[in-house]
């Protein structure tokens, strides 16, 4: 009986060196700042800051080539975008507004639907979802915080307006796999803050 393996870059017979190729490319809205890929693998969107607008791409999985030219509006210049692991909401993160997008994700299209927002602290610039899909967290640039929100996994729904002190301008956020730690990029300090999750 074939066993299927992934241990170091080698996935079902095929070699990964890590070089890239190609030099396509595939316009977007004004100014794109965040991208993001569903895990299907079948999705791609772009967050463009000027136009306030999520670029909508179908992805060929075979080639990873991208189509389609669909945009959805967002709140004022969005950062950065992110997809649950279910593949059902996308959440982006507008700078300007200090909010973040809630949108419903078709499964089988990748369209989005819904122009529902949340308030976050001052000038989000990243969002993140945990692997479990019951947590978000959005590292607020200028309040040198990170809001915590908590997920409705059947609706995609956020709720709760908690934060967390860190450093001085998180601009970046992740979650480990493990959901046990969250870890915030802070610019203007030049450290990394460290936190437990619950």
């Amino acid at each position: 009986m074939p066993i299927n393996r992934k241990i170091m870059g080698v996935s079902r017979g095929k070699v990964w060196t890590g070089a890239l190729s190609g030099t396509s490319t595939i316009a977007t809205g004004t100014n794109p700042y965040g991208i993001c890929i569903s895990a299907d693998g079948a999705s791609v969107y772009a967050a463009n800051i000027t136009s306030s607008t999520v670029s909508i791409f179908t992805r060929n999985t075979s080639t990873g080539a991208l189509s389609g030219t669909s945009t959805i509006a967002t709140g004022s210049s969005p950062r950065s975008v992110c997809i649950s692991a279910d593949g059902t909401s996308v959440y982006v993160a507008n700078y300007s507004s200090a909010t973040v997008s809630i949108f419903a994700r078709n499964t089988s299209t990748g369209a989005l639907s819904g122009t529902s927002t949340i308030a976050t602290g001052t000038s989000p610039y990243s969002v993140c979802i945990s692997a479990d899909g019951t947590s978000v967290y959005v590292g607020n640039g200028n309040s040198a915080t990170v809001s915590i929100f908590t997920r409705n996994t059947s609706t995609g729904a956020l709720s709760g307006t908690s934060t967390i002190a860190t450093g001085s301008s998180p601009y970046g956020i992740c979650i480990s796999a493990d959901g046990a730690s969250v870890y915030a990029a802070n610019n203007v300090g030049n450290t990394v803050s460290i936190f437990t999750r619950s």
